[in-house]
């Protein structure tokens, strides 16, 4: 289903910086809408992303603008109209954007909620009542989830009745079975034999579990392995981890992953007892995979397998020991299937993704008449943005770690001489000491020498002195003694 900008109102995308699973869900919007835009925004700049026109070797043209020129730019009707301004996150790069946004074009806003964090209640104070007070001043609000959705609910409270968020399930593109994807001689070597019966999918860092996922490798028995089809926080790269109970795959594309299980032998697609997902990608990637799974009773994991079917949940709190004896019993049933994995309910299409997404947009205002996108511009704003602003920072700052880099230097060489300052004493004094020792050594030894001499004469002068019967006996005695 691809959307024509002769029946649509552009909608311009504003993305936090992070990727992940949001980044994903927009590119697959973008697809089936080629005239809306993505800006990737933070604190020093945006980047605008212009979707990839049709064709095999289209590339997306990413752009980067200040945000008072981009904002200038929309004001001056730019971007075009009419227009839809859809929030993609709730920090504070996305609120400051949206913000002026709205004022220079009137687009109204719809903002997906496509995590917890816009209630953490770990958040300072000021920080959760701006994201919440965002969320509230949206025209419209989604969630990939009832999950979300009931999150959402609970936080705004009765603002909730007014303006409900609406669940809206995301889709998944299927796999491009043509996607290359070459097995590295180290991936080769790791899998032998035995392979890797349980996969876990994605970023693991210690919101996703990482920690309890490590325990429980070293737990489980040795014909049973870990592979990580992604990679963790502590471990970037393909190889070991977790002194050697883990092996880490690296980063994949997502077309790739079939092919990967596959090569891995994995039979089961394990989730780790994280934070709740919103929705979670690599779900409904594992079951295109061929892959049942094992996953956290909370959140839309348990929500969706509960609705599809296609694995098992468990107790997020339990026992390790417990979790690892469901573990091993769950990977010696699991059987991977070689196609998609078949479910009590199909996944959500595309087509149905966006005929939602699009009754959504048609429910927001008109921003106003018509105007066509001066889009070629956006390449001007560029060009002032890197020659005037973007590339003179670039420079200033490189000068200022310059100066910076010189002043440690010279501190540093000031340090050096002061030491070999101090060495140099040292070493004065050691020859002192060192002179003094040889000077010692030689008074000793003339003491010494001085000792014997002065002994032998007593003991000659004592001999001499003692009656001829006594010396002659002592003689004897000591020559019997010798004898």
């Amino acid at each position: 289903m691809v959307v024509t900008a002769a029946v649509a109102a552009r909608v311009i995308h504003v993305v936090p910086p992070g990727g992940g699973g949001v980044e994903r869900c927009v590119r697959d919007i973008v697809r089936q809408r080629p005239q809306d835009l993505i800006l990737h925004t933070a604190d020093a700049q945006c980047v605008l992303e212009r979707p990839a026109p049709a064709g095999a070797d289209a590339q997306a043209r990413f752009v980067p603008l200040a945000h008072a020129d981009l904002l200038g730019w929309a004001a001056a009707g730019g971007l075009g109209a009419p227009l839809i301004l859809h929030a993609h996150g709730t920090v504070a790069a996305v609120r400051d954007l949206c913000e002026g946004l709205a004022a220079a074009t009137a687009a109204p806003r719809l903002l997906t909620l496509h995590d917890i964090w816009f209630a953490d209640p770990s958040l300072p104070d000021d920080e959760r009542a701006q994201r919440l007070a965002f969320v509230r001043s949206a025209a419209l609000r989604c969630a990939p989830s009832a999950f979300i959705a009931g999150r959402a609910r609970a936080a705004l409270g009765a603002d909730a009745d007014a303006a409900p968020v609406i669940e809206w399930p995301l889709a998944a593109a299927p796999f491009d079975a043509g996607f290359e994807t070459p097995i590295s001689p180290a991936a080769e070597q790791a899998g032998g034999a035995r392979g890797f019966s349980i996969a876990v999918i994605g970023a693991i860092g210690a919101h996703k579990g990482l920690a309890a996922l490590e325990v429980l490798a070293a737990r489980l028995p040795a014909t049973l392995r870990v592979v990580v089809l992604g990679y963790t926080e502590r471990q970037l790269r393909q190889g070991w981890t977790a002194d050697g109970r883990i092996w880490v795959h690296g980063i994949f594309h997502p077309d790739q992953l079939p092919r990967l299980a596959q090569h891995y032998g994995a039979r089961l697609a394990l989730f780790p007892p994280g934070m709740p997902e919103s929705h979670c990608y690599a779900l409904g990637d594992a079951w295109m995979s061929g892959l049942p799974v094992l996953a956290p009773d909370h959140g839309a994991l348990a929500e969706r397998i509960r609705r599809h079917g296609g694995g098992t949940v468990y107790d997020p709190a339990i026992e390790v020991d417990d979790w690892c004896a469901l573990v091993v019993a769950q990977a010696a049933a699991a059987r991977r299937h070689p196609g998609a994995l078949p479910l009590l309910r199909p996944l959500p299409t595309m087509e149905e993704m966006m005929s939602r997404l699009e009754a959504l947009y048609a429910e927001l205002p008109p921003s106003g008449a018509a105007r066509p996108a001066d889009d070629d511009g956006v390449q001007r704003l560029a060009q002032k943005h890197l020659d005037s602003q973007f590339l003179r920072r670039e420079v200033t700052d490189l000068q200022q770690q310059l100066e910076r880099c010189e002043r440690e230097r010279d501190a540093l060489r000031e340090q050096t001489n002061e030491r070999q300052a101090a060495v140099q004493q040292h070493a004065q004094a050691l020859a002192a000491c060192e002179r003094r020792l040889a000077a010692t050594t030689q008074e000793r030894e003339a003491f010494a020498a001085a000792y014997l001499g002065l002994r032998g004469r007593l003991q000659r002068l004592v001999v001499g002195w003692l009656p001829d019967p006594l010396r002659r006996a002592l003689v004897a005695l000591a020559r019997r003694l010798r004898g």
